[in-house]
């Protein structure tokens, strides 16, 4: 069992996507600030070094799959707050919804800024069962993390098309969230994650790891190495069903294994190129998905 955990930094609070598609217009719009309030269905923005100049307004749009579903419009410095409709979609792991944000800046009827970008209405917290289990909680329901250990490859640096398909490939093992320990770039991960439905488990946020440190967690070491396609499948099906079983007994999220062998670690499901799996994908993708969907039966 981890004593403390180094939660997601998803896994905080109110949180947002930061995918930024760009910007147009004479004046750019910089660092803007994303707060869905899940619990009261809003979309607070701010904005931080823009270019403003006495009487210009905001447009605000949000979208859904190419529908405009909100819209606001503010001068300057009047709070930036927009009414998500009531039936607004929930994002988890199943269902990866995200909205997009256009932010237009007006100046006497001209546009000379423009911001984009997607984000997510979800909200995570804890869930304390009456026999004083805590568990992690998506939108007010609790939920089982479960996911592998990503490690970049000794020597190599990863371009962001190979991060996707690491990724890609968690999601399709039926993993709801990847553990990361090295450092990486968030402007990539964030929006990958948001975009195919994976919390992302980052260590080094101690601060964010306090609040937690009473939700146990588990992770399982599993020996790859010199083991035939068959063995290896049973031994890690047969590691998943016990853990199955204590996710009744009040484990909140695991980590097994890792996903691909590093140079120096032969224990992952993928060689070290990933062009060769040493498990059966398929048997693992049932028996993964069971561990995550295991609050919700």
């Amino acid at each position: 069992m981890i004593a403390a955990i180094m939660v997601s930094i998803l896994a905080v609070g109110q949180t947002a996507s930061v995918s930024e598609q760009g910007q147009k217009g004479t004046d750019s719009i910089q660092n803007v600030i994303v707060k869905p309030d899940f619990n009261k269905g809003l979309l607070e923005l701010g904005l931080d070094s823009v270019s403003l100049a006495k009487g210009d307004r905001f447009l605000v749009e949000v979208s859904f799959e190419g529908r405009q579903v909100a819209f606001g419009e503010f001068g300057s410095g009047q709070p930036m707050t927009v009414d998500m409709p009531s039936d607004f979609h929930r994002w988890t792991p199943d269902h990866p919804c995200l909205y997009d944000l256009k932010i237009i800046v007006l100046r006497d009827d001209e546009v000379v800024g423009e911001h984009e970008r997607s984000f997510a209405m979800r909200y995570f917290g804890n869930w304390r069962e009456e026999n004083s289990l805590n568990r992690f909680a998506l939108n007010g329901l609790p939920i089982f993390l479960f996911g592998t250990l990503w490690t970049a490859p000794i020597g190599e640096s990863l371009h962001n098309e190979a991060i996707a398909s690491d990724l890609q490939r968690i999601k399709d093992l039926g993993f709801n969230m990847v553990r990361v320990r090295d450092e990486i770039d968030l402007s990539v991960w964030l929006p990958l994650c948001d975009r195919m439905g994976l919390v992302l488990w980052h260590e080094g946020f101690d601060e964010v790891a306090s609040r937690l440190q009473d939700v146990p967690t588990v992770e399982i070491q599993l020996p790859m190495d010199n083991l035939a396609f068959e063995e290896a499948t049973d031994n890690y099906v047969g590691y998943a069903n016990r853990l199955y079983q204590e996710t009744y007994q009040g484990f909140s999220a695991a980590v097994i294994g890792q996903l691909a062998d590093t140079g120096t670690n032969a224990n992952g499901l993928l060689s070290f190129d990933r062009s060769k799996s040493k498990v059966d994908e398929k048997r693992l993708f049932f028996i993964n998905r069971k561990i995550s969907h295991a609050l919700a039966e």
